[in-house]
């Protein structure tokens, strides 16, 4: 279990879109506070349940920061207020309501798939990230 005071991002490790935003958030994330693991991971497995989601339900992404989790546009601002440079100010949308925000976010997520594509196996880092991710 990651200790609570790391910021985990856990995401569909199949999903094209999903490893590209893990990729934009290693490159703008120079300070390297986020760490990262599959949902499809023995860990994102147990992050589903203690949220009280299907171990199948892949359709988030979960933010783990310091011990508290987050889902669908909640965890995507709060990452990017964790990043740095000029999308930090993605994080400033959190004052648009949630029920404007995450009907948005869940029709890409619907869709991602279709529009990006998807591996037949999980992301493994590279060399120079696998101390980034874990489980």
């Amino acid at each position: 279990m990651p200790n609570s005071s790391e910021n985990v991002v856990y995401f569909d490790g199949v999903c094209n879109l999903c490893n590209r935003a893990v990729d934009f958030i290693i490159r703008h994330d120079r300070a390297e506070q986020i760490r990262f693991a599959s949902l499809q991971s023995s860990k994102g497995q147990e992050v589903l349940r203690r949220l009280g989601l299907s171990v199948d339900d892949l359709k988030t992404i979960v933010f783990e920061q310091d011990g508290a989790l987050f889902v669908k546009s909640d965890a995507a601002m709060r990452i990017a207020a964790v990043l740095d440079g000029p999308v930090r100010m993605i994080g400033w949308f959190q004052w648009i309501p949630r029920w404007l925000r995450d009907p948005i976010y869940m029709f890409i997520s619907k869709n991602r798939y279709r529009w990006f594509g998807k591996k037949s196996s999980c992301r493994l880092p590279t060399a120079d990230e696998v101390k980034r991710f874990i489980d």
